[in-house]
């Protein structure tokens, strides 16, 4: 009887310290409160945003106010118990369905990974998004369903691989997709349905993997620059075959260096 007691307290206990999905919660500059959990790494005291509560235990954020406001700036540092924790990912679900999130979303240089669903119909995000060149990898539905984000999106040149439906559904972008070399796999339906982008740019000169539905929706008439030579093979690659205004153009990586610690302004006077 003893033996059956203590099981029943261990298994409540179990049940009641694996209910919430952080560590600790701390209010952000832009006043919003936001959940962490700690890393532990190599490299020292790191942290991950969350959502409160783990699905199966009804839902992302039940009985939780969701962050909402204009112009969210996610931190790039946090303290708890007089430490200091860098911010370096952004779980899955961390801003599932926070409608009340309106604006720019800022997210800071510190930032690697953009987790599954990470801000998934956040339809109240209404301004421009500006990814990091420190994300190296943005999961699965991370952006999906952000329909009023606006602007372009300007993939910075740490990322390496775009996740299945990544950008799914996001109308609002209206400028253009930069897709840098570094990028290697791009997922099924990532930039499905978002027809509204004025052109695709990239210098990758082997087109990034993909599969046919990476760019359903997207008018197959806009230009589609790409580096010179690189035609016939955008022309049969999986998914970037749908298109029929490739623009070969000539793409230069310009490297300065001085002795100087101050720097002042270059000018390219004739292109190579």
């Amino acid at each position: 009887m003893k033996k059956f007691f203590l099981t029943l307290i261990l298994a409540a206990f179990c049940g009641m310290s694996s209910a919430f999905a952080y560590d600790f919660s701390a209010v952000c500059p832009t006043g919003q409160t936001l959940y962490y959990n700690i890393i532990y790494s190599q490299t020292g005291h790191e942290v991950e945003l969350t959502c409160p509560k783990p699905e199966i235990y009804g839902g992302f954020w039940e009985g939780y106010s969701k962050p909402y406001g204009h112009d969210i700036a996610l931190p790039s540092t946090v303290e708890q118990n007089g430490i200091c924790y860098t911010v370096t990912k952004i779980s899955s679900h961390a801003f599932y369905k926070c409608h009340g999130l309106m604006g720019n979303l800022v997210i800071p240089n510190t930032i690697t990974s953009i987790g599954y669903q990470a801000f998934y119909d956040c339809t109240g995000l209404d301004g421009e998004l500006i990814i990091p060149s420190s994300v190296i990898h943005i999961d699965t539905k991370a952006f999906e369903d952000c329909s009023n984000l606006i602007g372009g999106i300007n993939i910075p040149e740490s990322v390496v691989s775009i996740g299945s439906k990544a950008f799914h559904n996001c109308l609002g972008f209206t400028g253009n997709l930069i897709i840098p070399k570094s990028v290697a796999s791009i997922g099924k339906y990532a930039f499905y349905d978002c027809v509204n982008f004025e052109s695709i740019i990239t210098d990758c000169q082997i087109p990034p993997t993909t599969d046919s539905t990476a760019f359903y929706g997207i008018p197959t008439t806009i230009p589609v620059k790409i580096p010179t030579c690189s035609s016939p093979l955008y022309q049969v690659a999986s998914g970037w075959s749908q298109f029929e205004n490739f623009q070969p153009e000539p793409f230069y990586q310009l490297t300065v260096t001085s002795e100087s610690e101050t720097f002042g302004t270059v000018s390219i006077l004739q292109e190579p």
